[in-house]
Formats: C-alpha cells, structure tokens, sequence
C-alpha cells in the first residue's frame, strides 16, 4: 500500500512540474472540484439508469 501511495504522490510532483503549478494546487483540483464532480455525475447517470430499467420492468409485467 506505501508503494501505491508514493507512485499517486510522484504522479502529482510530475504533473505539478508539467504544468508549472504546485503539488498542493494539483491536490485541491483533483479532490476538492474533479472528484466530487464525477462523483455528482455518476449519481445522477445512476440514478437515471435505476429508473430506465424499472420503467421497462415494469412494462413486461
């Protein structure tokens, strides 16, 4: 797990060196706007799809 861990921290160093930012700014993007972004999306893609299938369930009953 520490060998995970240390790839996805030197994964952001390099990608802070790439776009000339800081690895604590890369942080903040990644965990505070991007993920919890998919993560709303994901939940309504869900959400949507939940009601799909239940809307076709219910038309062979």
């Amino acid at each position: 797990m520490d060998k995970l861990f240390d790839v996805c921290v030197q994964l952001l160093v390099d990608l802070a060196a790439i776009t000339n930012t800081t690895y604590e700014e890369i942080n903040v993007i990644l965990f505070v706007f991007i993920m919890p972004g998919m993560l709303l999306i994901l939940t309504i893609a869900n959400f949507i799809l939940a009601v799909m299938l239940f809307k076709k369930r219910r038309r062979f009953i």
